[in-house]
């Protein structure tokens, strides 16, 4: 089941109850709470308070988008990131996969990174937490092949990750890696770019409608939230359409 969301970092200005406010009216359920400004680590009161104002209004927190950096970030960090994610409620925390591009051939980094990886992979699970690498350019998961390695390396079901599409690629080479990702797939960042530029939504329609059979046919039954990141203008008055083409989008 495919359940359409919002990224609260689309919107950083605005506090998180204005965040709320803004997905209930659009129609979203889900908001993934980012971790630089509206949660920090660590401050469990607000990721209490969060958690309590989006029960009163019927949103649920899909997953904790934490910045934390396999490889790069120390390993105990992860903690504060947990025990945030555990008072919001959220099952699932986004994690970069190191500073830049990196693959097995790069063989010092590589072995940190993976040992890295596997340290906080057994400090999440013991949260009940699974841990979801963010599939974003400049990072060991900005190729497709690259990050099934990684995760093979890795090997661990709580280790896991989100799929967007590469902004600097085609449609196929997309399509390609959605497939390749989906037995791993957590959750979706939602949005339109060519390149730098941003786009509404509704001018991909046909291109997300690919992906999301594609996403359909790996036979999800569980809740994958399709997560709204950025508006086209970066105005909140855009996220009613936004909220709109994706609700279109996911209904095929």
């Amino acid at each position: 089941m495919l359940i359409a969301g919002l990224a609260s970092i689309t919107f950083r200005k605005l506090s998180t109850e204005e965040i709320i406010v803004l997905a209930t009216d659009a129609g979203l359920s889900q908001i993934e709470w980012g971790a630089d400004v509206h949660v920090m680590p660590g401050d469990i009161k607000k990721a209490s308070d969060t958690a309590l104002r989006c029960a009163d209004s019927g949103i649920i927190t899909s997953t904790y988008g934490s910045y934390f950096r396999i490889g790069r970030t120390p390993d105990e960090d992860i903690f504060a990131v947990l025990e945030s994610a555990s008072a919001l409620g959220a099952k699932v925390v986004r994690i970069w996969g190191y500073d830049r591009f990196i693959t097995p051939f790069d063989t010092d980094e590589w072995k940190s990174a993976v040992e890295s990886a596997i340290t906080v992979t057994k400090a999440a699970e013991s949260y009940g937490i699974t841990l979801a690498l963010e599939c974003h350019i400049k990072t060991i998961t900005e190729a497709h092949e690259n990050a099934l390695s990684f995760l093979d390396y890795v090997s661990s079901d709580a280790l896991r990750c989100y799929w967007q599409p590469n902004q600097y690629k085609d449609k196929e080479y997309n399509l390609s890696a959605l497939r390749a990702l989906l037995p791993h797939l957590e959750a979706v960042h939602v949005f339109n770019w060519n390149k730098t530029e941003r786009l509404s939504l509704i001018y991909a329609k046909d291109d997300w409608k690919d992906y999301v059979r594609v996403i359909k046919s790996g036979g999800y039954t569980d809740n994958v939230p399709m997560l709204l990141e950025f508006m086209p203008d970066g105005k909140a008055e855009s996220l009613r359409g936004e909220a709109a083409a994706l609700r279109q989008i996911i209904a095929g």
